[in-house]
């Protein structure tokens, strides 16, 4: 039911705060990630898979998407045989905590999470899971929420309040 409500929001990319077009977010990603023809890539909550299916045809690269909802892996999977990228993006229905118990160590060029790191329970043992899975100079990218902190205890009020407002 909140994949259905996320994707009336949001359409296939889950991710607030954005341009009208989803496209000029995603190159931005994929020029930020380094994100090279041929490159390994590992999508860390991948929800639906618009971003994973985008980055493996507009990047030529290989996704591995995982997520922990049965929904959103089944929708994803859709979507990838929809876009005939069934040689290009994989998706496994799984726990990014645990990510050695599906993938293997240092095989991934990158692995990012967009919007998806603030779901984790322990976020430690998320960074040091992706961590593992990056070969040697690979690249961790985080695109995530954050609550701001005021600066002066005075502006903390209103900081909560807008804060408030983009939940």
């Amino acid at each position: 039911k909140q994949t259905d409500n996320f994707l009336k929001v949001y359409g296939e990319v889950i991710q607030a705060f954005r341009t009208t077009d989803v496209s000029k977010l995603l190159d931005y990603q994929i020029e930020q990630m380094g994100l090279k023809k041929g490159q390994r890539v590992l999508d860390a909550g991948c929800g639906v898979g618009g971003p994973a299916t985008y980055f493996a045809k507009k990047a030529e690269v290989k996704v591995e998407g995982i997520t922990i909802s049965e929904v959103q892996a089944e929708k994803a999977r859709e979507k990838v045989k929809e876009m005939k990228l069934s040689r290009k993006v994989k998706i496994t229905e799984g726990d990014f905590h645990h990510l050695h118990e599906y993938y293997e160590s240092d095989s991934f060029d990158t692995v990012y999470f967009l919007e998806s790191f603030g779901h984790a329970i322990d976020h430690q043992e998320v960074i040091h899971s992706a961590w593992g899975m990056l070969k040697p100079g690979g690249t961790l990218y985080i695109k995530d929420l954050f609550i701001k902190e005021a600066a002066l205890a005075s502006l903390e009020k209103d900081i909560k309040k807008g804060n408030h407002q983009h939940q």
